[in-house]
């Protein structure tokens, strides 16, 4: 459980095994944390009769990173709870986005 809920309910899937980043963790253990999931998702709706709920990983200290070892949230939610407000989208500039996501490929394995 989070011991600092944002809303009732709210809970943690963490891996036994420490790795501070997603990008240092390794397929097989993020695997086994994805088939979790599920399971406890549908617990935790029914527990605080919640209608869906948001599953969040903070990667980083400037996305809201606060400990140093993988983990998700699961914040349940109600419609109209106010709990998770996105901030302000945009739009890439006309070609930007395929130059992006050439330049993210490069990056990946082969």
């Amino acid at each position: 459980m989070d011991i600092n809920p944002f809303n009732e309910g709210h809970a943690l899937l963490i891996p036994k095994e420490h790795f501070s980043r997603l990008e240092d963790c390794s397929g097989s253990v993020m695997s086994a944390l994805a088939q979790q999931i599920p399971t406890l998702v549908g617990a935790i709706l029914k527990a605080v009769r919640a209608e869906g709920c948001n599953i969040v990983n903070n990667n980083g200290r400037c996305a809201g990173q606060l400990v140093d070892h993988i983990h998700f949230h699961i914040i349940p939610r109600r419609q109209g709870d106010g709990v998770v407000q996105y901030g302000p989208h945009s739009e890439y500039p006309e070609g930007r986005m395929s130059e992006l996501a050439d330049q993210i490929r490069e990056h990946l394995p082969q």
